[in-house]
């Protein structure tokens, strides 16, 4: 991270929790979420609203997730098949910043 400042403008983790993570780093750093350095987690987890600031977050559709799975395994067993579900961001401080 540090290598790359001042060009680092945005970080995108795998998970809330490492964008937790990344976040106490930043501000071990002296780098400020969202005013120098906006962060996004995946999954919307109970961390991702208490952190501070609030994360923002990719929420995957996980009733739809479980529904499909369970009409692909009644329906085609054995059957190869592709669903695309789309995700919906959760829009929260530690990116809401005006640059």
């Amino acid at each position: 991270i540090v290598l790359a400042w001042p060009m680092l403008s945005i970080i995108v983790c795998a998970d809330d929790a490492i964008a937790f993570g990344v976040m106490v780093a930043l501000h071990s750093l002296g780098l400020r979420v969202p005013q120098d350095v906006l962060v996004i987690g995946y999954n919307d987890s109970p961390i991702a609203r208490t952190t501070m600031p609030p994360l923002t977050s990719v929420r995957p559709p996980f009733k739809q997730i479980v529904s499909e799975a369970l009409r692909l395994l009644n329906d085609a067993l054995g059957s190869p098949a592709h669903i695309s579900l789309a995700p919906q961001l959760i829009v929260r401080e530690s990116t809401n910043c005006q640059r």
